[in-house]
């Protein structure tokens, strides 16, 4: 009597029942996954200090929400830390004109980013240093 491995029964290339993996998802199990070829990714690093500012202090999330995008479009330009955001992204990341206002100003005031605002044109926005104010390095 022959056995049937139910482990390798398959119909039109699509393994069924069973609890094996294949190789490239063993290879890859621990590791976070990655943008595809030509697809936009956010870059960094991000300084952690910098970011865990604005997450205080984030409110309903626009914040961080803008915070994200600023650090988007610092490393579409090559890391510069001065940038103007582009309409399509923040489409893109779903956030509301007064939401960005709101981010934008929080984020000046927690002193991350300087802006630099002209009438009917968008702000120019500089990313700045988080200076530690007393805090412990973990």
């Amino acid at each position: 009597m022959s056995r049937i491995d139910i482990g390798n029964l398959n119909i039109e290339g699509e393994r069924l029942l069973t609890n094996k993996k294949p190789s490239s998802e063993l290879n890859n199990a621990n590791k976070a996954p990655k943008h595809k070829r030509g697809e936009l990714f956010i870059q960094g690093p991000i300084p952690f200090s910098w970011m865990a500012k604005a997450s205080k202090h984030s409110g309903r999330g626009a914040t961080v929400k803008v915070a994200l995008l600023i650090w988007f479009s610092s490393g579409l330009k090559q890391h510069s830390n001065v940038i103007k955001l582009q309409s399509k992204h923040i489409k893109e990341f779903g956030i509301e004109r007064n939401s960005l206002y709101r981010g934008i100003l929080k984020l000046e005031e927690l002193k991350l980013i300087a802006v630099l605002r002209k009438k009917g044109a968008k702000p120019i926005i500089t990313i700045l240093s988080v200076i530690n104010e007393g805090s412990n390095p973990v």
